[in-house]
């Protein structure tokens, strides 16, 4: 687990300057909606600001761009900077389940300051519903998964890689309702589990 924490402060600290875009944008874009002389659709201004399902915009094609390279980006570090080390060191359980957690608990915090952010702009105009924190999370982890599952499949092959993971990263976001997500982020849950192997990557 140390190794793995170590790891994504490196990479934190390496794209620091996504984290910064990332919510600059959208504290900019709800400043500027709150300063707006007509506003016809606030609760699907806040929808979209805080990555509900259907609300494409650049903000939303901001976040699916940057989940799937942060993703890629701690999922393949040992693979890409020191694997053979590390394949002698811990089993493929405990580098997954690792892996898992940690991207999680990123995961978890990007979207809660999101959603927090967003709801301190708009809180005289929408009431609090625990589904603003838990679809934008779930939707979130599922892209995260994704990534994996293709990486794994694709191994070396980057390109194809991250182009299927937004590819069907987009898709889930715009096509699937939370019930049908919930059930794809637990099988690519268990399918990434069971499936992941080192040998593969040597294959």
């Amino acid at each position: 687990m140390k190794l793995q924490f170590n790891i994504l402060v490196k990479i934190i600290k390496k794209i620091y300057y996504w984290f910064l875009a990332y919510y600059i944008l959208i504290i900019g874009t709800a400043f500027a909606r709150q300063l707006a002389v007509q506003r016809f659709n606030i609760i699907g201004e806040f929808e979209e600001l805080i990555f509900m399902p259907k609300n494409i915009s650049i903000i939303n094609l901001f976040h699916i761009v940057f989940v799937v390279y942060l993703t890629y980006l701690f999922y393949t570090y040992e693979i890409k900077h020191s694997f053979c080390n590390v394949i002698m060191r811990i089993k493929d359980k405990q580098m997954i389940i690792g892996k898992i957690i940690f991207l999680n608990i990123i995961f978890f915090v990007l979207v809660t300051v999101r959603v927090i952010i967003s709801y301190l702009f708009y809180k005289n105009d929408v009431t609090w519903n625990i589904i603003y924190l838990v679809s934008p999370y779930v939707y979130t982890l599922v892209m995260c998964y994704i990534v994996i599952c293709f990486v794994n499949a694709f191994k070396s092959q980057d390109v194809v890689s991250l182009a299927l993971s937004l590819i069907f990263s987009y898709f889930i976001f715009m096509r699937t309702n939370l019930m049908i997500t919930i059930i794809i982020l637990i099988f690519l849950l268990l399918w990434n589990y069971c499936m992941f192997s080192f040998k593969r990557f040597f294959k």
